[in-house]
């Protein structure tokens, strides 16, 4: 039998507490994380929850894999397996897993570098675990030394009412839905992108002066769909656009600006991260 640390969210448990899910990709049934075709029946999952940095527990997987649809809290069509609990906090309570990592004598194999944890969390929903970390998460658990209460936070707050779909490639926990979560992508990102430099960023058009991996002095603008930029913008008025996401057809042959859509570039971003953190795979 095998052991999985599985990504997921406080709200994704307290709505369905006996399943661990996978999304799928769009109009298809194959898994966004592929590995997650590898987990059986028998197997241990921890399940970890994102942004609240805890440990819900440790649950056994007790089925097979099956799509999950109409689901009145998973609107989407997931990937699921039924789990039920192994070892457990109190109820109301959760493991804090970031204090227990940050332990000096506790160890991890999944995170031999410590400080550097995010790194093996961002974009990976799913890691083989050694039954030498389970043994330890376990053991944390039942020692109760690290348990915090549950978060009690209402998933209806209104600050979550537009949300888009959650991801794991930057400190920005959900996709952006507008302009200003491309701006900060944008401004977290624009090295990657091939601007080492952002001289300034303003309200007018074009939004952003730059300089390039060559020193030269470039102008882009920041649209969240790129086609939105045909809108308001003369074809020739910048150096690039910078998108979140790149849906315009057929641009005019008279277009200027190079379009570069940040969603495309997410995966080559992260990889360059990695390899930045931990040398070249």
């Amino acid at each position: 039998m095998a052991n999985w640390w599985i990504i997921q969210s406080v709200e994704s448990y307290k709505q369905h507490p006996d399943l661990i899910e996978c999304q799928l990709k769009e109009n298809s049934n194959e898994l966004k994380h592929p590995r997650f075709a590898e987990v059986r029946k028998g197997d241990k999952i921890v399940y970890y929850a994102r942004g609240d940095k805890v440990v819900i527990g440790i649950f056994e997987v007790r089925s097979e894999s099956e799509i999950l649809q109409d689901d009145p809290k998973w609107t989407h069509p997931i990937s699921v397996h039924h789990i039920s609990p192994s070892t457990m906090p109190p109820d109301g309570k959760v493991l804090d897993f970031k204090t227990l990592l940050m332990d000096p004598v506790v160890e991890f194999k999944l995170f031999p570098k410590k400080n550097r944890c995010q790194y093996m969390i961002w974009n990976h929903y799913i890691h083989a675990l050694s039954d030498t970390d389970v043994q330890v998460i376990k053991a944390a658990i039942q020692s109760g030394r690290y348990l915090v209460p549950l978060s009690e936070d209402a998933p209806s707050n209104p600050v979550m009412e537009r949300i888009g779909e959650a991801f794991r490639n930057t400190d920005l926990l959900y996709e952006p839905v507008d302009e200003m979560g491309l701006v900060y992508l944008f401004a977290r990102c624009h090295r990657e992108l091939g601007f080492p430099y952002v001289v300034k960023i303003r309200s007018k058009f074009p939004d952003v002066i730059a300089m390039d991996a060559n020193g030269g002095r470039v102008t882009i603008e920041l649209e969240y769909k790129s086609s939105s930029y045909n809108n308001n913008h003369p074809l020739d008025g910048c150096d690039y656009i910078v998108c979140w996401e790149d849906d315009w057809d057929n641009p005019p042959s008279s277009l200027k600006p190079e379009i570069i859509s940040i969603k495309e570039n997410l995966r080559d971003i992260f990889k360059m991260r990695m390899e930045q953190a931990f040398g070249p795979s």
